[in-house]
């Protein structure tokens, strides 16, 4: 289950927003705990085309960051992990 729902999606995703804008180089929290809420934001129930495009653009920045060493899109990964 998400711990997201479509009432708090916009508020949840300016927090991570500004949150990786603030820690760039992830010395706070490292790139795997990024990662692990824009999945759980990718999975919330009722996400808008809107929501998702800003999930991904964040991981997409999390991918840049970290050299392109990982190459799922969110929807990969989320049904890798859906099927598990």
């Amino acid at each position: 289950m998400a711990p997201y729902c479509a009432k708090t999606i916009d508020a949840a995703l300016a927090h991570l927003e500004r949150a990786l804008s603030i820690d760039v180089d992830c010395t706070i929290f490292d790139q795997r705990y990024w990662r692990q809420r824009l999945m759980h934001l990718y999975a919330t129930p009722g996400l808008l085309p809107a929501h998702r495009a800003r999930v991904q653009r964040l991981l997409d920045g999390l991918l840049a960051m970290n050299g392109g060493a990982a190459s799922d899109t969110a929807s990969e990964a989320a049904s890798r992990t859906q099927s598990r």
